[in-house]
């Protein structure tokens, strides 16, 4: 049997299918209340582990040391400044949005 023909042949089975499915009184609710409780703490310790980790990365990145562009002096020695390390992010300090 071709596929076209099996589909129309099952198109009127899918065509009652709602009535078919109805069930006595109201479907439950798709979240109970303790399973929101769970998703929202889920989420509140995701976003804490995302902050905590993107505080991490710039505690990593102000670790790491900062060079300027190399030049040769005027004895033939290529010199690669060292810049000043960027001041580290304070606890506190509101987030950049």
């Amino acid at each position: 049997m071709p596929p076209r023909l099996l589909w129309l042949a099952l198109l009127p089975l899918l065509a009652l299918e709602p009535t078919l499915s109805r069930a006595e009184g109201s479907p439950p609710p798709f979240f109970d209340p303790e399973m929101s409780a769970q998703l929202r703490a889920a989420g509140d310790l995701a976003r804490k582990a995302t902050e905590d980790l993107l505080r991490s990365f710039e505690m990593l990145r102000s670790a790491i040391p900062r060079y300027g562009a190399p030049y040769v002096d005027e004895h033939g020695n290529i010199v690669i400044p060292r810049r000043p390390r960027l001041p580290a992010p304070s606890p506190d300090a509101p987030d950049r949005a």
